[in-house]
């Protein structure tokens, strides 16, 4: 406790920049709600390094209370020079929660702001913005981080055909009135994946067994399937764990996916 309350001294302002700063560093190591107060005042100060140090100290700091000032510092931070650490930091502390934030600001008055958010939740599986996506669809046809993030959001990966446009608009006319759900086992078909009957309903499969059948798709199928996966798994077992990008390794996916793996095995035994 004594050392604690000497850090959270050392964090504050009227200290030198690189004292705060390894204070600050220090503070997040204690993983400890009650410094939230001194990590705030290091999100808020003019030096770029003190910040950052600030918001990945808040990033180790448990509960609502540090989920609630990612809520507030969004806008902020989506429309600064630090705007990719901000999504790293949101995003390690959970896929599920970091869409909820984007999605709260798609309609946001600072376009900048707006775009990120739009572009990170799409690349995260957030089937509202798809509807966006395709609006600015004809204006930017064969936009690479657009086709992307559809291809992310919808599980449809037309990003190497003649005309990406053409065949999102058909896309979308077949299959926006469809639960989101559904787009997952559209982009399975054929696949041999359990998970394309076991998914819809009716099928007589239990919970265990379809969140099984997904953690298969995401380490097994088509990487960028990930985002809509993992969104589903976040939905089905209320475990929010940081995103699974369609770059890494199947071994690196498996130990980020441990929580859902422990998950089917409880669930199994009970």
């Amino acid at each position: 406790p004594r050392a604690f309350a000497a850090v959270k001294t050392l964090a504050g302002p009227g200290n030198k920049a690189n004292i705060r700063q390894g204070a600050l560093f220090a503070l997040g190591l204690f993983e400890d709600h009650a410094a939230i107060g001194e990590i705030l005042l290091g999100l808020r100060a003019q030096d770029a390094g003190l910040r950052l140090t600030a918001l990945n100290a808040l990033v180790q700091l448990p509960g609502k209370r540090a989920d609630a000032a990612f809520v507030d510092l969004a806008p902020e931070f989506l429309d600064s020079p630090l705007a990719a650490s901000f999504t790293f930091a949101l995003e390690s502390r959970g896929a599920g929660l970091a869409r909820r934030i984007y999605r709260s600001l798609f309609d946001h008055g600072n376009q900048r702001v707006r775009m990120n958010s739009l572009h990170h939740a799409s690349r995260l599986g957030e089937p509202d913005a798809v509807p966006r996506l395709m609006d600015l669809l004809p204006s930017r046809p064969r936009d690479p981080e657009l086709l992307t993030a559809l291809t992310f959001s919808t599980g449809a990966d037309f990003r190497d055909m003649p005309d990406p446009l053409g065949i999102y608009t058909i896309w979308w006319r077949d299959h926006q009135m469809e639960p989101s759900s559904l787009w997952l086992v559209d982009a399975i078909q054929g696949q041999g994946f359990a998970l394309e009957k076991n998914f819809l309903a009716n099928s007589g499969a239990s919970l265990d067994e379809v969140v099984a059948d997904l953690v298969v798709v995401l380490l097994d199928g088509p990487t960028h399937l990930r985002a809509l996966v993992c969104r589903q798994l976040e939905l089905l077992t209320g475990l929010d764990l940081p995103p699974i990008a369609p770059g890494i390794s199947r071994e690196v996916a498996a130990a980020t996916a441990s929580p859902w793996l422990k998950w089917i095995t409880d669930s199994t035994a009970e």
